[in-house]
């Protein structure tokens, strides 16, 4: 045995000298240095320039990432031209003839060469590694960001040594078995080209032996996410190369040396397959079965969905977290009303089901039947729950969530609202939850919690009832961890190893929610609401830099609370707004009721640490007093630093891209969604978009006067429907514009469901509902709609409110009857087109020494079905606006006078199936 591993290493270390004396080797592993080098080196001057880079590049693992993936490219590619000379250059220097009169056997042979190959391709890889960390050590030492090399050996050992072993073995096999170096090196080309521009991450991406489509890379605090199934994975393909060894060994040609070792070869190479078979159908069974049980869940929830529901007005909890084995764990009393006019016998529950149940106490009933199946918990007392009666439900539960299975309302084949990136490196993982000893991450949603009612099988019109609850939280962590959750914090105190907080939820909420970890915190009262902010060490830096004008900041704050007051009608109803950072890329998904935004919580919002990692707010004011001095603008330090810190936040709350949907981040959710239960899918979305789209125009006119977009907000710009915005829209929805507008034509917004992946459920949607609430608003007057906003606020608060509840409401606030107008909007499919056909301006002597201009404006409805405009007349200082009605086919003529110089007019339709905007400049004549 001694002797064999003698020869081995000896044949190793005799291959390696040989790899390195060979220019191929070199020629190619030096390409690849040099792009990878250049990559290393332009992100980290990026880093170091950029004003704001990409917030990947300032996380802890990206520099480990960046070397070892796109080195990743170019070391297949060597494998394959160095491991496939791996016969030719022996048979040229008749080195087998050498080899075949020592006593050494074939398989030290093949596996002195193998462990050559692999060895001279590992070195490589750890020189990179090194270049990696010195990179980074730049970045320490001139940004303050963090060091830290575990992602680096974490995704070596996950994704590298597993793909250099394979790919090696491939070939060595292929030349073995075919015996032509050509064919043997055009299969795994093939192969790998067949990876890249084909099968990336499809069938659990099982095929992608290299990682190339794996999104490992979505957190430097938690490793790579969610990776049991790519661990199998990898598992997987250094099972099969040490198979593929074996089997170059046997099928080498030369005669067996030894019989021992034949066989020994023989039995390694067979329990090698059999265990990567094995392994492989364990990962495909496992998916199988959770598909089955998800399936079977849909059905029985299906069965429960019109079981009267109970209602749980107050929930008292004591939740213990970071433990390892049990990183959850509750001790809940909860109190249980029956709302219907009838006893309830059976009481059903959401709760996740990867938690289990310990102990459970239903009043003073020692027999009371409790099971857990399903993703829900079934109560079924000796005595039923009698109407308007209360009883209450003890629990202990712990455990871990399984967040996957548990949002069963999901559309089959949803890919996700939150449009990331599919090619590398940035391939972005998909997470509605986390929990672990160090990180939770626990959205209403995911289940962590028992909730009235089952998850999925509700119709369209009445989804789910919503639960408004107060609530007592006592959470216990370790001493570093902060606890983010609802309402306001009582009592926090530190004791040995552990931190005890307490939360009072005072306000009836419709979702709790759970976050905590490693935070940095900072906290103000704006407007008597508490605005705290949650973020991880080294993710958001230079901070200090608006000390300075503080105050100004804050009033800037404040200023963003009255204008959401302003566009809503209503002042901010929670006594605090939490924003968390979550270490991990979030997805959002559409579901059977329209979009469930596991973002936004009640009085918290969730914002993805990539958005938080690249701000660098010196760097940020350095820029803009640049620009302004070579504008000729005003730059003095303290506005700077107001515009700056103004788009920090806007750039959180709102992003002002297109192809980002800043509504997901908004906390417009807040003001009428949870306070009401909106049952209506259309009204739910359509109401949060207007409203956000609104504070977004309000907001950026009111912090920006100047801006070249005035008044218009990231979805108008989408839905001018001109060329500009067709790629956005594709980003977005995978839609051409064309594909929209026949969908609107033919399907009216009350008739459209949810199907499919839910893009164009989506799409319409967003591009028809928030226009048309804007023409309601318009048409009844804005003080009126504002007023019954705020009737619904006060007087249905808490409460199911429908489509025609809502349009009741502003009938009665109006005194405008809308039936046509629903008919029109609503249920039908009006889609009117409009063009100017006339624009002149007369200049008038008003006798007091002023001149006047008289704008004349002509428009026509070009299609069938009433249309709804707005005028606009853009002069040298001003912008006027004039609200038009028109008929089907209808053309009407405007005036308007204004004393500034008119230079064009502008149409602009709240809803039209226009391309672009419609506009004509117009000519002021020299006669009065």
């Amino acid at each position: 045995m001694f002797n064999s591993l003698h020869y081995i290493l000896t044949i190793a270390a005799a291959e390696r000298k040989m790899l390195y004396r060979t220019p191929k080797f070199w020629v190619l592993a030096v390409l690849g240095g040099i792009f990878t080098v250049f990559v290393l080196i332009g992100t980290t001057v990026a880093a170091v320039i950029n004003t704001t880079p990409g917030g990947e590049i300032m996380l802890e693992g990206t520099d480990a990432w960046i070397a070892l993936y796109f080195f990743s490219y170019v070391q297949t590619i060597i494998i394959i031209f160095v491991a496939g000379d791996f016969r030719k250059r022996e048979q040229q220097v008749h080195l087998d003839e050498v080899i075949l009169s020592r006593p050494m056997t074939t398989a030290n042979w093949i596996l002195g060469k193998y462990l050559g190959v692999v060895g001279s391709l590992m070195v490589l890889n750890i020189g990179f590694l090194m270049l990696s960390a010195i990179g980074r050590l730049v970045k320490v030492y001139l940004l303050g960001v963090h060091f830290n090399m575990v992602p680096a050996i974490q995704f070596f050992l996950i994704a590298t040594l597993p793909s250099v072993l394979f790919m090696t073995a491939l070939v060595f096999f292929l030349i073995s078995l075919l015996r032509v170096q050509a064919l043997a090196m055009l299969i795994p080309l093939a192969y790998v080209g067949s990876i890249l521009f084909y099968f990336r991450n499809q069938y659990q991406g099982l095929l992608d032996y290299g990682c190339f489509a794996a999104p490992l890379f979505s957190s430097d605090l938690i490793g790579y996410g969610d990776i049991d199934t790519l661990i199998w994975q990898r598992v997987f393909y250094t099972l099969l190369a040490g198979a593929l060894v074996s089997g170059t060994v046997l099928l080498y040609p030369r005669l067996p040396q030894s019989v021992l070792s034949y066989r020994v070869t023989r039995l390694m190479g067979g329990a090698c397959l059999v265990m990567a078979i094995a392994t492989i159908w364990s990962i495909r069974t496992e998916y199988t079965s959770e598909i089955h049980r998800q399936e079977t869940a849909r059905a029985a929830q299906a069965q429960w969905a019109n079981k009267p529901a109970v209602r749980v007005p107050h929930y008292d909890f004591d939740i213990t977290l970071g433990d390892d084995d049990r990183p959850l764990q509750v001790d809940l009393r909860m109190d249980v009303y029956n709302p219907h006019d009838l006893p309830v016998d059976t009481m059903y529950f959401s709760l996740n089901n990867a938690l289990t149940i310990e102990k459970h106490q239903w009043q003073d009933e020692e027999t009371a039947s409790l099971q857990h199946k399903h993703h829900t918990l079934i109560l079924i007392p000796d005595r039923p729950l009698l109407p308007n009666a209360a009883g209450t439900l003890t629990l202990s539960y712990a455990g871990h969530i399984d967040a996957e299975s548990f949002m069963l309302n999901q559309l089959p084949d949803a890919a996700g609202v939150i449009s990331k990136t599919n090619e590398g490196p940035w391939i972005l993982g998909d997470e509605s939850a986390w929990l672990d000893s160090r990180t939770v991450v626990l959205p209403a949603q995911s289940g962590w919690y028992p909730v009235p009612g089952v998850v999925t099988g509700y119709p369209y019109l009445s989804p789910r009832p919503a639960n408004f609850a107060t609530a007592t939280v006592r959470i216990q962590t370790p001493q570093d961890m902060q606890v983010v959750t609802q309402g306001m914090l009582k009592t926090e105190r530190l004791e040995a190893t552990y931190r005890k907080t307490t939360f009072e939820v005072e306000t009836p909420t419709p979702a709790f929610s759970l976050n905590a970890g490693p935070y940095k915190h900072l906290s103000r009262t704006f407007n008597q609401t508490e605005v705290a902010l949650y973020f991880y060490k080294g993710h958001l830096m230079n901070y200090e830099v608006f000390d300075d004008v503080a105050d100004t900041c804050f009033q800037t704050v404040e200023r963003m609370f009255e204008i959401y007051e302003e566009v809503t009608g209503t002042p901010y109803p929670y006594p605090r707004l939490s924003l968390v950072e979550t270490p991990l890329q979030m997805q959002v998904y559409p579901t059977q009721n329209g979009i469930d935004n596991v973002l936004l919580q009640p009085g918290v919002i969730m914002i993805s640490e990539l958005r938080m990692a690249g701000k660098r707010f010196d760097k940020e004011v350095e820029r803009a007093e640049r620009k302004a001095r070579r504008n000729g603008r005003d730059d003095t330090r303290w506005r700077l630093k107001r515009d700056v810190f103004v788009r920090a936040v806007l750039s959180i709350l709102m992003p002002d891209r297109s192809q980002r949907d800043g509504s997901l981040y908004s906390p417009i959710r807040n003001y009428y969604h949870f306070q009401t239960d909106l049952a209506h899918p259309v009204l739910d979305r359509g109401l949060e978009l207007q409203l956000h789209e609104a504070v977004e125009r309000r907001m950026r006119d009111t912090f920006f006067p100047d801006r070249f977009n005035l008044a218009e907000s990231t979805n108008d710009r989408l839905r001018r429907n001109d060329s500009s915005t067709s790629w956005i829209l594709r980003h977005r929805y995978n839609m051409q514009i064309d594909s929209i507008m026949a969908v609107m034509q033919s399907t009216a917004l009350t008739e459209i469901r949810p199907t499919d992946d839910g893009a164009t459920y989506r799409a319409v949607i967003e591009f028809k509902t928030p226009p048309v609430l804007d023409m309601m608003r318009d048409r009844i007057g804005t003080d009126a709609y504002r007023s019954g906003l705020n009737e619904l606020y006060t007087t249905h608060r808490y409460q199911r409110v429908g489509l025609s509840d809502f349009l009741n409401i502003m009938q009665i606030q109006g005194k405008t009857n809308l039936d046509t107008f629903s008919i029109q909007w609503l249920e039908g499919t009006s889609f009117p087109g409009y063009r100017i056909t006339q624009a002149d301006v007369e200049k008038w002597d008003t006798g007091r020494m002023q001149i006047a201009y008289q704008v004349k404006v002509r428009v026509q409805n070009g299609e069938e079905g009433d249309g709804f405009v707005r005028v606009e007349v853009k002069t040298r200082r001003d912008r006027i606006r004039r609200l038009l009605a028109l008929n089907s086919f209808e053309e009407k003529e405007m005036h308007i006078v204004t004393y500034d110089v008119p230079e064009r007019v502008q149409v602009i339709p709240f809803f039209a199936r226009n391309r672009g905007s419609i506009m004509r400049p117009v000519t002021v004549g020299r006669r009065l």
